[in-house]
């Protein structure tokens, strides 16, 4: 019996066919494992429907997130201040999965395996997964993006302040990287070296050594014995590179231009990786506190392949995740890049 992964979504109904006689004792534990998450989630979800004022009900209840996602969430909360169905549910969940590893060890011991063979892709969209992270972290950003702070000026200016969630490059990195680990959980990366010493495809005279940002990986790495050979061969999922236009109310804007040049050339490194083979998808994330690019993304040229994802005030409003406080922000953004940035005088170079 092969067993599908995540736990069990939306209205799911229980397995209620009397399993087999010779069915594994770790296989019918599934079963019962399963058929109680049900039952609890069901449980959950119409007390919430009863309670829609307390503060998880509205995450009980929504259907545009997953199953697995709502339970990572609600796991992060003390469960002092979680009522008692959803604390059923976070126990049935967390035995469903304990039961399900064990029947996927199971189902793997059975599995022959060539040593030529590599990882496959997992079943789940890619696309899917890297969509929801990127809207998780937008929603996020809408109430702890910088662009709602006073920026970074300079050193001499008492103001200055970029903001608490986003001091350094990195922390973009660190935030969708842990937004990504929620969709695709133990594949998440970060700082991948691109050599000879980990990519067959590795050129000398065309490519550079460099490091990706995030890499999502295939998975099962973890069951599996690779050698250097195989992991050196591997097409991992997706690669994505991560850039900070930070806000410095348009009095850096040069610093904002050469940003841009960087940005480019990890364009053309992410095409050059989907041309190569070594990933499957790549995406280009940039937070743009400043809203820069809204006046000036003629400044870069997107390769066909490489998706883009844009964090700014505009992408909260444009994508409808606005709740009020984000759209009166455009107008200072708009007010502030015609009064200072020096566009005004010519071209950006």
């Amino acid at each position: 019996m092969e067993v599908k992964l995540g736990v069990p979504e939306g209205e799911a109904d229980e397995f209620d066919t009397l399993p087999p006689a010779d069915l594994p004792a770790h296989e019918k534990k599934l079963i019962d494992a399963r058929n109680h998450l049900v039952q609890t989630s069901q449980a959950a979800r119409i007390w919430a429907e009863e309670n829609p004022a307390h503060p998880v009900s509205y995450l009980v209840t929504r259907s545009d997130v997953s199953e697995q996602t709502k339970i990572q969430a609600l796991r992060r909360i003390e469960s002092v201040s979680l009522p008692f169905q959803v604390n059923e549910l976070l126990d049935a969940a967390r035995h469903f999965n304990e039961c399900q590893a064990v029947s996927q060890a199971a189902f793997d011991a059975e599995q022959p395996v060539a040593e030529d063979d590599l990882p496959d892709h997992g079943d789940r969209d890619i696309f899917e997964g890297l969509r929801a992270a990127y809207l998780n972290l937008l929603r996020g950003y809408r109430n702890w993006g910088g662009f709602g702070y006073h920026g970074w000026t300079t050193k001499r200016d008492p103001d200055s302040y970029p903001g608490p969630a986003i001091w350094t490059r990195q922390d973009c990195v660190f935030r969708f990287g842990r937004a990504l680990e929620r969709e695709f959980p133990d594949r998440v990366h970060l700082g991948l070296k691109i050599s000879k010493s980990t990519t067959e495809s590795f050129d000398p005279a065309v490519d550079r050594r460099q490091s990706v940002d995030i890499t999502v990986t295939v998975p099962g790495l973890f069951s599996r014995d690779l050698s250097a050979r195989r992991f050196r061969n591997l097409r991992h999922d997706l690669f994505v590179e991560v850039e900070w236009l930070k806000k410095g109310r348009w009095l850096n804007t040069d610093q904002l231009v050469k940003r841009c040049g960087r940005i480019q050339q990890n364009l053309i490194n992410l095409q050059r990786s989907i041309d190569s083979g070594r990933c499957e998808f790549a995406a280009m994330l940039i937070v743009d506190d400043e809203g820069f690019l809204d006046f000036h993304g003629d400044l870069l040229r997107w390769p066909p392949d490489v998706i883009p994802l844009v964090v700014s005030p505009g992408e909260v409003v444009e994508l409808g995740l606005d709740d009020g406080s984000v759209e009166p922000v455009l107008d200072e953004i708009e007010s502030l890049h015609d009064s200072a940035c020096p566009c005004s005088d010519g071209p950006l170079a």
